[in-house]
Formats: structure tokens, sequence, C-alpha cells
């Protein structure tokens, strides 16, 4: 049985036999100016009629007669109280985890991202692994960090960044996002990655009769020299020769 202050320190604890300890895990609150088991002991003897006993929640159970209390430790040997160690004194509880002092044992609470009995494993937030495409997780306490492969982002790289924004294709290229890249479509007339170029068509020299070329956009035009015309500077002009007659 413990021996608790008002305060809730723990101040002795009663060793008996437990077939006869019918109180075995509960309490007898004393009042907080005790300092010592010798007090409490004192305290039990000077008392005439009955203790409060509660269990280790606080909840109170009802009363005892402090005399039969005594006599039953007196009767198994047990004279005085024996201190209670306090097994928490040598801050068993890793990672800032809080200690509860038992019985010839101790409890850990730990804080979040520990766990074990001295709440000396750090949880692997990683497991399982909450990194989509291909992402890599490193563990952290109570958290994760995540390294996404190129072109993924978001809180678990489940994002796929748009290539297209903004928009890479010059002169109304169509551009389609693809994994950390782009293809653009160009219109009619462009090429280049980015449908930056505007394709030539003098390159292929399609105007004939020494005609001068001009590009233009998904076109050409052919200035022809005298004597031909049309398109591409292919047909002939006929000259009107007029002849005299002697």
């Amino acid at each position: 049985m413990s021996v608790v202050k008002d305060d809730n320190t723990k101040l002795a604890e009663f060793y008996g036999s437990p077939k006869e300890d019918q109180f075995q895990g509960h309490m007898v609150r004393v009042p907080s100016d005790l300092q010592s088991p010798q007090a409490a002991v004192a305290e039990f003897r000077a008392f005439k009629t009955h203790m409060f006993v509660e269990s280790q929640h606080m909840r109170r159970l009802g009363t005892i007669n402090t005399a039969s209390l005594y006599a039953m430790c007196k009767r198994d040997g047990l004279d005085q109280l024996y201190p209670n160690i306090d097994e928490c004194a040598v801050l068993p509880c890793q990672n800032n985890g809080t200690c509860r002092d038992l019985i010839n044992d101790y409890q850990c609470f730990c804080i979040d991202g520990f766990n074990g009995e001295k709440c000396t494993n750090n949880i692997d937030d990683c497991l399982p692994d909450p990194c989509e495409n291909n992402g890599t997780c490193t563990d952290l306490v109570n958290d994760y960090q995540w390294n996404c492969m190129l072109g993924f982002n978001g809180t678990n790289c489940e994002n796929n960044i748009d290539d297209c924004l903004p928009n890479p294709c010059k002169n109304n290229g169509t551009c389609t996002d693809l994994v950390n890249d782009y293809q653009c479509d160009c219109v009619s007339g462009y090429n280049g990655t980015n449908c930056e170029h505007n394709i030539d068509e003098c390159e292929v020299q399609p105007c004939q009769n020494n005609g001068t070329c001009i590009d233009l956009i998904n076109n050409y035009q052919c200035y022809c020299t005298d004597g031909y015309n049309g398109t591409n500077c292919t047909t002939g002009k006929f000259k009107n020769i007029t002849f005299s007659w002697w």
C-alpha cells in the first residue's frame, strides 16, 4: 500500500503478506507536512479512527481503521514503513519521455515520434513508404522528408510538374506536358524545340530560271526574270514580233 501526501508525492510503501494486504495497489493519503516514513508511522499511531483509502487513479474507495492497519502490518513483522525507491530518479526515459514511478518499476510516456520501454526508438515515419513516383523518403522525428524525382513535387511527390507553364512554345505552337519535359506541336511553317524557327521555304530553291525567292510564313514568293512568269518562274512569255515587208 502506498502512502501519499496531499500534494500527490509518494512518501512510502507498506510491504505485507499478499494474502492479508487487502489494500494492495491502493494508497493512504496523509498530510503534506509529513516529510519521512517515520513521520507517517507516527501519524498512523496517532490516529484513533479512520483514514481515507484511494486507488492509484485517485478514486476514493472508502476508509479503514488505522489501528487495524498498523496491527496487520505489525503482525507480519513490519512495524515501520519502507521508503519507496524512485526508479525515475535515474532518468530512464529517453528523448524527452516522461517517467512515472511505480512499485519496483517505472513507466515511460513517450513524446510523438518515439516508442519503446525507454522511448529509445524513433518511429520510422517512412513505413509504409509515403512517397510516390519513385521519390525517396528520409525519416525524421515524428515527420519525414521527401526527395522527389525530377518532374514531380508535392507532399508525397504525387504531382507531375506542368512543364508547359508558362507555355514555352512560340508562334502559336501547342504544348504537351511530359515527365520533366514537354513537347511542342508547331503550326505549319515553324519548327524547332519551341517552334522558334520559321521554316525557310526558299531553301529548296523553288524559283526557276534565275528567279529570286522571298521566304514567307509557310510560303514563298518568286520574282521572275524577264521572259518568265508563274509561281516558280517556269512559264515563258511570248514576244510580239513585227515583220516588215519591203
